[in-house]
């Protein structure tokens, strides 16, 4: 009853720290507090994995959660790294899996290998099938008026029936060209 009055004051005086709340619960349990219930209410809005809370009050419902065959160590342990509410779970697994050691097998057979080429030749070169009148802009501010003006002429084939349209423009990128500093 000594501590069950100091962790009181301590979740009043710091309603936001989880382990007092979590600590005065289990006291309030363990006692039989009349309280308990209200105040397992009202400190669920303080704490923030609930499932950690349920599991460290009620310890004995985490067997029902798993096979009764399984061994493994679901205790409440904070210091280790695993997800909040798997206990020693993950542990396990990553030590099951350091027994095994697994392997990857590499088919060394040269005929199925492709060979080695340079693929970022493939990011560089141009595609026809993407210009357009925006492309064709952003060439002209970039002062690259040759590539411009065939952006522009493809754009012409591409779309005939606005062919003068390009034309002009491509008036005016010659123009801009011709008037370059040299």
């Amino acid at each position: 009853m000594e501590t069950l009055e100091g962790l009181k004051t301590l979740t009043m005086e710091f309603p936001f720290f989880q382990t007092a709340w979590m600590l005065y619960l289990k006291n309030l349990k363990v006692v039989g507090h009349k309280e308990f219930e209200s105040e397992l209410q009202k400190a669920a809005v303080f704490i923030a994995d609930r499932k950690k809370l349920h599991s460290y009050l009620y310890p004995e419902s985490k067997k029902e959660l798993f096979h009764e065959t399984d061994t493994r160590d679901y205790s409440l342990d904070d210091s280790s790294p695993e997800a909040p509410g798997t206990g020693k779970i993950k542990n396990s697994l990553i030590d099951s899996f350091i027994r095994l050691q697994p392997s990857i097998k590499l088919n060394h057979n040269r005929e199925e290998v492709t060979p080695n080429t340079d693929i970022a030749e493939k990011s560089i070169s141009e595609n026809d099938e993407i210009i357009t009148e925006t492309l064709a802009n952003i060439l002209i501010q970039q002062k690259k008026y040759d590539k411009a003006i065939e952006a522009f002429e493809k754009l012409s084939l591409k779309f005939p029936e606005k062919s003068s349209y390009f034309a002009s423009r491509i008036d005016k990128v010659s123009e801009l060209k011709n008037n370059l500093p040299q």
